[in-house]
């Protein structure tokens, strides 16, 4: 074997740990996958309501996205074209407090929708409300959330349709659902071509106003709202209990004229579904980890998809089959062609070449020893077959050693074990790592990782069959990414320094580590969307890289900084777990917002000089494993700053300086809503605190006297003025340390050196100070010059350790010798 061979195999080899470990067959998170390829008749028999009929008038079309999909009919003086039901409890599901959803919908060419109608969507349809002019209420529980058709917004009546959400809920200004159309723009679908609609709803936390409902267009949002109430605190039962099909005309009166509208590839899921990729035209990738991987096998001729003709589907989930691995390794290989037919069993069909030249190649020798004229092309290959395959190519040595307890006896025992002795594998269950799982198959998916990272196959370049040309770089710019491009490559085919264009659209799982010194700018509409798949936006180590005008969502973190002075401003981040997390030397992060975050919305750790300016974060670490989360963190950082910020709904802290922080400071910042402190300089040297508002913080039910506070300070050498604590549930505490007091960099974390002068302390429970440790805390706190507002002043709001003290006693103690007291 050619030295060449040997090591190009060897690099694919190493891949198998990783690459062919065990997987569920089915795609995670789906509910429902209905292609619409079987008569209506069976494919609805699961569902309720569903008999074909007068309110069910589907039948079957050959023109689909993907093979087969349907056409629903209204006729003229009629409403009903669809009402079935897809019942997640009756399918053996548990019912879901969120759920997306995704079909594809065509609008015939000269659709006349002659007024608006009903689309299908999700529903919890618990008592007779949500329906039929039936408002939800706290004892007649019930929501829908179906999509709606209705004219266009603009002129484009003749060639275009609008979709939105038709909803019932309990805040809903009236008996009828209440609509809500979707952007004018991406929302108005043209008629005469299969378009892909996403939907989101997420039911709101018991008797709170955080609902959400989310629309796609082919991959463009459309449509955000957060605020919907579908259930009150007592109807904790309610959830999305069924999705309806309903394709309905009207209100009260009939179609003056008849209707119809195509489905097909209807998915529900617990996560995003997504609409195939543009740069190889699958419609079942998207959200696979494997999608990259699928790309740039189908660009690189080594697949075309698993429903030839059509081949708009690659069947990700699906095993691989001993032809269609003849057919990958061949086509990644460039196996040597052979004239000798060396099985009976696969004449004619597509993978005969592809079989024999594995044969010749001593790749394969058959399925049926010992005649082994037979390849068995359609059987699944096992984990125990590759290592054959490979054992085989690679010419591996023997061993005596019997590495599994699961292959005892099997036919690839000695090759297993050949595996493992050359580490290529250490087994399939750790950590004991003692089975091999030798009959569990490959994916499609799968093989499509490993081959691609094996060859190094480049992403996928845009499709060349729709028109796509090189884009334009705009004027001051040295490169341009259209949606589907690969960031990552064009950065790569740029220098240091280089300007990068980000034109508007999806940017579907994109991970991008810059060059030094290079900047990122997005376009109006810009987007990049991780999907969920546990990867970073951008990230690396490299200095000075600039990154502006983008939006991120469901990432592991949008910005993960190793490297010194990046920027990054005017960006929008949501549904990641953390925004920014930093530890390179100054950062800064500007003119932004961070919502949904499941961590932190911004965190630096260590470094100097890292600034936030102009931003907002909110509803931060809605993990909520700890209360000991935070909006914005700065551990053990250097010169940080925090300036005109905006903090809100943090379960947990708001601004918080820890683990050494040194020369920080907070200035004309507000923070909100936090379950524990406003602000707090914890474990943290030298800080200044001015200029801020801190109001409504510490309501988590946990909270003491001393913390919860709007502003609370646990080290030294912090000065607190000019701010205005409102409505907390401490005002400005002090606070030591149980036992002997910890230490950090520079010294000992006792809280002395503190100022708090010239603040405004509105309705928000105690002020003081208290040792748990060393009494010494009370010797340098000088507070002067504060006013105080409470409805109440006679009450003890001021308290010295264990001491409580009126107004005048506090006074009288020294403290606040100038300060003011009044009610509101």
């Amino acid at each position: 074997m050619a030295r060449s061979r040997i090591v190009w195999m060897m690099s694919l080899v190493l891949l198998l740990l990783t690459v062919l470990a065990p997987t569920s067959m089915a795609a995670g998170g789906t509910y429902l996958d209905e292609p619409f390829e079987s008569d209506p008749s069976e494919w609805t028999s699961t569902w309720y309501d569903a008999a074909i009929g007068s309110r069910n008038r589907i039948t079957s079309i050959g023109d689909g996205v993907q093979g087969d999909a349907i056409k629903v009919s209204i006729p003229a003086g009629s409403h009903f074209g669809s009402a079935a039901h897809w019942r997640f409890a009756e399918n053996g599901q548990s019912e879901p407090d969120e759920l997306y959803y995704r079909y594809f919908l065509r609008f015939p060419d000269g659709f006349d929708n002659h007024g608006t109608g009903k689309l299908p969507g999700p529903a919890g349809l618990y008592s007779t409300s949500g329906r039929n002019l039936i408002p939800p209420t706290s004892s007649n529980p019930g929501w829908s959330a179906r999509m709606t058709f209705a004219t266009p917004l603009d002129d484009r009546n003749s060639t275009h349709t609008q979709i939105g959400f038709y909803v019932y809920h309990l805040d809903q200004p009236a008996d009828e659902g209440e609509f809500f159309l979707w952007d004018e723009q991406v929302g108005a679908i043209d008629h005469g071509a299969w378009h892909c609609v996403e939907g989101r709803v997420k039911l709101n936390t018991p008797g709170q106003s955080d609902g959400v409902l989310e629309g796609w267009v082919d991959e463009a949002l459309a449509f955000h709202e957060s605020d919907f109430k579908f259930r009150t605190s007592s109807q904790t039962s309610v959830k999305i209990k069924s999705f309806w099909f309903d394709v309905f005309f009207g209100g009260s009166a009939p179609a003056p004229g008849s209707l119809s509208m195509d489905f097909d590839s209807l998915v529900l899921g617990s996560e995003r579904v997504g609409c195939g990729d543009a740069g190889d035209g699958f419609v079942d990738t998207s959200g696979s980890v494997h999608a990259d991987s699928i790309d740039r096998l189908a660009a690189a001729g080594i697949t075309a998809g698993c429903n030839p003709p059509t081949n708009n589907r690659f069947c990700p989930e699906d095993p691989v089959t001993r032809g269609q691995m003849a057919a990958f390794l061949n086509r990644g290989l460039g196996l040597d062609a052979t004239g000798t037919d060396f099985f009976t069993d696969d004449d004619g069909i597509s993978f005969e070449n592809d079989i024999n030249k594995m044969a010749a190649a001593a790749i394969t020798g058959g399925c049926n020893p010992p005649t082994r004229d037979e390849y068995c092309p359609w059987d699944t290959v096992t984990r125990g077959q590759m290592a054959a395959f490979l054992a085989r190519a690679l010419e591996l040595p023997a061993t005596d050693v019997d590495y599994f307890t699961d292959d005892d006896g099997t036919t690839f025992e000695n090759d297993i074990n050949k595996m493992a002795e050359s580490a290529i594998t250490s087994g399939c269950n750790p950590p004991a790592k003692d089975h091999y799982c030798a009959s569990d198959n490959v994916t499609r998916a799968q093989m499509a990782t490993f081959l691609t990272r094996a060859l190094d196959l480049p992403p996928a370049p845009p499709p060349v069959d729709d028109g796509s040309e090189v884009p334009a770089i705009p004027s001051g710019f040295d490169a341009a990414v259209p949606a589907g491009w690969s960031i990552q490559a064009v950065a790569n085919s740029q220098p240091n320094g280089a300007r990068i264009y980000l034109e508007p659209g999806l940017h579907l799982r994109q991970t991008v580590v810059p060059r030094s010194g290079q900047d990122f700018v997005g376009a109006a509409g810009t987007i990049l969307d991780g999907q969920d798949q546990g990867t970073d936006a951008f990230a690396g180590g490299v200095s000075g890289v600039s990154i502006s005008n983008v939006e991120i969502r469901n990432y592991d973190v949008a910005f993960d900084v190793d490297g010194n002075n990046w920027s990054i401003s005017d960006v929008f981040v949501r549904d990641v777990e953390t925004g920014v997390d930093a530890t390179g030397d100054n950062v800064s992060v500007s003119d932004s917002t961070f919502t949904d975050l499941e961590l932190s919305g911004i965190r630096a750790d260590g470094g100097s000089g890292f600034s936030v300016s102009d931003v907002t974060v909110e509803r931060a670490n809605q993990r909520q494993a700890t209360l000991y989360g935070a909006g914005i963190v700065m551990n053990a950082t250097s010169g940080a700053s925090v300036d005109n910020a905006t903090v809100r709904d943090v379960y947990g802290f708001g601004i918080w300086f820890n683990d050494g922080a040194a020369d920080t400071s907070v200035t004309n910042s507000t923070v909100e809503s936090s379950a524990m402190d406003g602000i707090r300089h914890d474990h943290a040297y030298g800080s200044t605190i001015s200029g801020n508002t801190t109001r409504g913080n510490g309501h988590d039910p946990s909270v003491s006297w001393m913390i919860g506070a709007g502003i609370l300070v646990r080290g030294p050498g912090a000065t607190i003025t000019g701010n205005t604590v409102e409505n907390n549930f401490s005002g400005i505490t002090i606070i030591d340390h149980t036992g002997s007091v910890p230490t950090g960099p520079q010294g000992s974390y006792l809280p002395v050196d503190i100022t708090v002068h010239d603040n405004t302390v509105v309705e928000s429970g105690l002020v003081g100070a208290y040792s748990k440790g060393d009494p010494a805390v009370f010797s340098t706190g000088d507070w002067d010059g504060n006013d105080y507002v409470y409805t109440d002043i006679s009450e003890n709001f001021f308290r010295w350790d264990f001491t409580s003290y009126t107004w005048s006693s506090w006074q009288g103690a020294g403290q606040d010798t100038n300060g003011t007291i009044s009610t509101p």
